[in-house]
């Protein structure tokens, strides 16, 4: 595959990496961490919530921050209230309050033509919401991975496409515990994406199977990160539970080196896993 990664600016031989902070718009405290990680240089990219209660903070960020062509959609499905109205009456998405289900929409393999053009305007007004409040998404992923169920990525795809958002995250496909079916379900999914000329990155996949891998990895990788406050004013990864810095740093060299050069001595501070 041969796609411009913007910002992923590491030179050693081997594969190119794009670190993204999703959940950008969850609350306050998240888009602080998120705009002091990329400060720091720890990441290239952000994904932004649209519809949770930090996101009129989070575009207040944006032009400070200087995150012009570095932020994507970080399209919400299960969380929150959702932006338009057709689909909180619809009961596949939304319970009857016109709030998004928990993790329901995962189960799904096929959606009826309704739900289909319910789901394509939220995801299309999530996107356009960004784009007034200033934000021209360089990319679409999706909070808890929805969008790589099969029929929502076929909704995202086109999408994408008529708002003209470039790229799509790929659905995570490092892990060596995943059952054949489900390898060959991520293989189709990607071709998908790479058909349409939408696919971020070669690979993507979680810290650990990344970390089991790294010295076979090639192409452009790409790995999500959850930066959040953490003791002492250090930046904190909420999924891996460790510092940021040692997510990133034993992933990435270069990353570290880079960033005590900026820095400090301090910086380099990092323990590895």
């Amino acid at each position: 595959m041969k796609r411009a990664t913007p910002h992923s600016t590491e030179s050693q031989p081997g594969p190119s990496w794009i670190v993204n902070a999703d959940d950008f718009g969850m609350n306050e405290s998240v888009n602080a961490a998120i705009v002091q990680a990329f400060h720091e240089g720890w990441i290239d990219s952000a994904s932004i919530m649209p519809n949770q209660e930090g996101f009129e903070h989070a575009c207040e960020l944006t032009l400070p921050a200087r995150l012009a062509g570095r932020l994507g959609v970080h399209i919400t499905l299960d969380d929150g209230e959702p932006l338009s109205l057709p689909i909180r009456s619809c009961h596949r998405f939304c319970d009857a309050a016109g709030r998004f289900h928990t993790r329901r929409l995962r189960r799904a393999w096929r959606l009826s033509a309704s739900e289909r053009n319910v789901l394509l305007q939220e995801i299309i007004c999530q996107i356009q919401t960004c784009q007034a409040a200033g934000i021209d998404p360089m990319h679409l992923d999706s909070h808890h991975h929805y969008h790589t169920s099969w029929p929502v990525g076929d909704v995202v795809i086109e999408a994408a496409q008529r708002c003209r958002v470039s790229m799509v995250r790929i659905n995570g496909n490092l892990s060596a515990s995943s059952s054949m079916a489900t390898r060959a379900f991520k293989h189709f999914y990607n071709r998908r994406l790479r058909h349409a000329n939408l696919a971020r990155s070669d690979e993507m996949g979680s810290v650990p199977n990344l970390l089991s891998r790294r010295m076979r990895l090639r192409g452009v990788i790409e790995v999500a990160v959850h930066p959040v406050p953490g003791p002492g004013g250090q930046l904190w990864d909420a999924e891996a539970n460790r510092p940021l810095a040692d997510v990133v740093s034993s992933l990435i060299p270069d990353r570290l080196e880079r960033v005590a050069a900026d820095k400090g001595p301090s910086a380099a501070k990092v323990s590895r896993w």
